[in-house]
């Protein structure tokens, strides 16, 4: 149904949510408090471990696994340098730490957490945790390698990773690094590519030799990327000694918790586990594809993943999950420390206990939207305008419990242009009337005289049909006579013309497809007829909408017709779905 200046309007609604748990195949029974006997464990940092360019006075940001004991935070963290400030807790399972003093440019901060921080029945961390990452400088440094300094058993196969505090020039790199045997006097050829967060990889073009104790010589020539003038300054050296083995199997995942096909999941789950065969190159590790719901939540937790000790086991922290959320993703493309990437593809999926809301309304949610309009005139489809359309709208709950579902002219949310107004009740959601500005000024509320059902609940594949009048003053008596029919459910991709990069595929998730038109009358002669086409994805409602409108000639206007095709922003704050 269309946007425009006549009897309709549809909504939307935004909540994002990502979703895992522990718990088998079919049902879950929710842990005892009183029993409760497992250990905390912290699932999400930021900054990340081995992040880079960090500011000199961020935020760190800490997510765990349950609700913890808030007051057993104190003197359990440890900031070297810039010593552990004031903790301010964003919810029972997340808390924001300050530092007392700016860390200075190329600074590597270590955060410690002690054992004694306990979740709500008193259990323990199991371990201390620990997190180093590095503070933004101009200089250029080698931060870090992968093998470490000494490592032993080292495989003939392995690569050979460098992070550095700024992008550096590849040539610079292959020209003054090199890989060698100082007792054979041998040194290795490689092909060096670039990864993420300033990691570059140094692939030998042969196994290397078995117990071998090798030098990685960084030159001090080497360069930051277009600033030739900035170099590492003096050589950086390490060693490691090979084993003697050759890895050429591609890792794999060995087990997600909770385990693919869980139905049931507890929303206060708290974490995502994925284990691996062995070590993983993180930088390579992402879904290939995932449904938007599911992505949504991991990336607004505001912390990011934890990898264990070695790259074998990465848990993710989940927030309390939206009821009925279905979830799926694939990898695929990841390698482990040799280089060998795994092609097949390794497939999840779960779903949070309950019945998913079709069309949340809570109130003060807000959504943008955006998509091309075009109009023309009656029997010829050549649009004789067109452009793109911008939307601010805003679910506002009124006093009586009516939803006004407000379109604003920007996104201050000062000047409303228009609204509908609902009634959700356990059977459907009730058109009760609308609001329009017209050309300008104070939206006019009109209200039907018997509601029309806009959505039936709970969603099944069906049709149904209503009718209502309403009068307009200095206009006449409307009749309008809706029909709908709701699809089968179908995966929606995303818009790509304004989301995500085209190496992953976004999708809803079985999104429920509704066909709606309506035929307007003016005292008793066809004034309009709307139609629209809206999919709904389950614990986000509205996400695609396609209208239009068939129009008989009104006062000056010829009779024409109006199109819109409209998606909404998934989320305004996470990055790539923009």
């Amino acid at each position: 149904m269309t946007e425009r200046k006549s009897m309709i309007l549809l909504a939307w609604l935004a909540v994002l949510a990502l979703a895992l748990g522990a718990c088998s195949e079919s049902s879950t029974t929710p842990e005892d408090d009183d029993t409760d006997t497992t250990a905390p464990l912290v699932a999400g940092t930021s900054p990340s471990a081995g992040h880079i360019n960090v500011a000199p006075d961020a935020t760190i940001i800490v997510t765990f696994s349950e609700p913890i004991a808030q007051a057993s935070l104190a003197s359990q963290v440890t900031i070297s340098p810039g010593g552990a400030g004031a903790a301010d807790w964003q919810t029972e399972r997340q808390v924001s730490i300050a530092h007392t003093s700016a860390w200075a440019q190329g600074a590597q901060v270590t955060v410690t957490l002690g054992t004694g921080i306990t979740d709500l029945a008193g259990n323990h961390l199991a371990a201390p945790h620990a997190f180093s990452f590095f503070v933004q400088t101009n200089e250029l440094l080698l931060l870090g390698s992968e093998p470490a300094a000494g490592a032993t058993g080292v495989s003939r196969s392995a690569n050979i990773r460098l992070q550095f505090s700024r992008p550096v020039d590849m040539a610079s790199l292959s020209n003054h690094t090199t890989v060698s045997d100082p007792v054979s006097k041998a040194v290795y050829p490689y092909t060096a590519s670039v990864g993420a967060n300033n990691w570059y990889t140094l692939d030998p073009t042969a196994s290397l030799p078995a117990g071998a104790t090798l030098v990685v010589t960084v030159g001090a020539a080497v360069a930051a990327s277009g600033d030739p003038s900035t170099t590492l300054g003096e050589t950086a050296a390490f060693q490691f000694t090979t084993g003697v083995e050759v890895d050429t199997t591609p890792p794999t995942i060995v087990s997600f918790s909770p385990a693919s096909g869980s139905l049931n999941v507890p929303r206060d789950v708290g974490l995502l586990v994925i284990t691996f065969s062995e070590p993983i190159d993180p930088d390579t590790f992402d879904p290939v594809s995932w449904n938007v719901e599911f992505a949504l939540v991991v990336m607004n937790q505001g912390t990011d993943p934890v990898w264990s000790e070695g790259n074998t086991v990465l848990t993710v922290a989940l927030p309390e999950l939206p009821v009925g959320l279905e979830m799926e993703a694939a990898f695929s493309g990841f390698a482990d420390a040799s280089g060998n990437v795994q092609t097949g593809i390794h497939e999840w999926e779960a779903k949070v206990a309950g019945t998913a809301d079709i069309f949340p309304m809570v109130g003060n949610q807000w959504q943008y939207w955006y998509g091309p309009w075009s109009r023309g005139v009656a029997g010829n489809p050549a649009p004789t305008e067109h452009g793109e359309n911008y939307e601010y709208r805003r679910f506002e709950v009124q006093g009586n419990g009516d939803v006004h579902v407000v379109e604003y002219a920007s996104d201050t949310f000062v000047d409303p242009r228009r609204w509908d107004t609902y009634d959700r009740l356990a059977a459907s959601i009730e058109w009760l009337g609308f609001a329009d500005s017209g050309d300008g000024g104070t939206p006019d509320p009109i209200t039907f005289d018997s509601t029309l059902k806009f959505l039936p609940l709970p969603m099944v594949a069906g049709s149904w049909t209503d009718n209502t009048t309403v009068n307009v003053p200095g206009e006449g008596s409307y009749t309008a006579t809706l029909t709908g029919q709701v699809f089968p459910r179908e995966d929606l991709p995303l818009d790509m013309r304004k989301a995500a990069p085209p190496s992953v595929g976004y999708y809803y998730k079985g999104a429920w497809k509704v066909v709606r038109s309506m035929d307007v009358e003016l005292g008793g002669q066809w004034f309009t007829t709307l139609t629209d086409t809206t999919w709904y994805s389950p614990t986000l409602g509205p996400v695609h909408e396609i209208t239009h409108e068939d129009f008989a000639e009104r006062d000056s206007e010829p009779a024409g017709w109006y199109r819109t095709e409209m998606w909404r922003s998934p989320d305004a704050g996470v990055e790539g779905l923009k």
